[in-house]
């Protein structure tokens, strides 16, 4: 019986510290709060427990880890914001939302939640100036304007949520709007060689 308890009680333990760090990367505070509670018991647990174990006791300590940090991994993924890059994509980021915490695929402007904030037809905008982009250098006009369908996706956000609407790619936008402007007056970029 002893065997069984330590096997559950560290895998309880495990499990709730992956969740943990999972819950606070990603700013969900209920679950972080509720984690604690988890954590606090499985050490008990874990205390009383093991005071003087044997070779058996130890190994079941030992086993419930690997399963406890595999079993988190697999709840927090199914049932919170489980977006996340997969092998061969994009790095992932921060949510582009004001304040928001989520960790997301490299190649989405938005966690889920703030994402179906933005309406359908901005969603296009950023969708199709984001197709269309092309390189920094090669298509100046093109990331313009994906930046600037970003920051209105953003800010619009931002108003719903009754924060700051600041964000970094409507900074971003009039400078390449200026190389755009730049390279219709100089195609071949000779004034940068005088």
């Amino acid at each position: 019986m002893n065997l069984i308890i330590l096997f559950l009680s560290t895998f309880g333990l495990v499990f709730a510290l992956n969740f943990q760090t999972l819950n606070v990367s990603r700013g969900q505070y209920v679950a972080a709060f509720l984690t604690s509670i988890l954590l606090g018991v499985a050490n008990l647990v874990i205390l009383r427990a093991i005071p003087h174990g044997n070779g058996w006791e130890i190994v079941a300590y030992l086993s419930g880890g690997p399963f406890g940090v595999i079993a988190s991994m697999w709840v927090h993924a199914r049932y919170f914001n489980n977006e996340k890059p997969k092998g061969g994509e994009a790095m992932a980021h921060r949510c582009n939302a004001n304040d928001c915490l989520a960790r997301i695929d490299g190649r989405h402007l938005m966690c889920t939640k703030h994402w179906r904030m933005v309406p359908l037809e901005l969603q296009r905008k950023v969708w199709e100036t984001y197709r269309s982009r092309g390189t920094p250098a090669g298509n100046p006009a093109g990331w313009a304007s994906y930046y600037e369908a970003c920051a209105d996706a953003i800010e619009r956000v931002a108003g719903q949520e009754g924060k700051s609407p600041r964000n970094s790619f409507r900074n971003l936008a009039p400078k390449f709007r200026t190389m755009a402007e730049d390279r219709v007056r100089d195609p071949a970029g000779l004034s940068t060689l005088r």
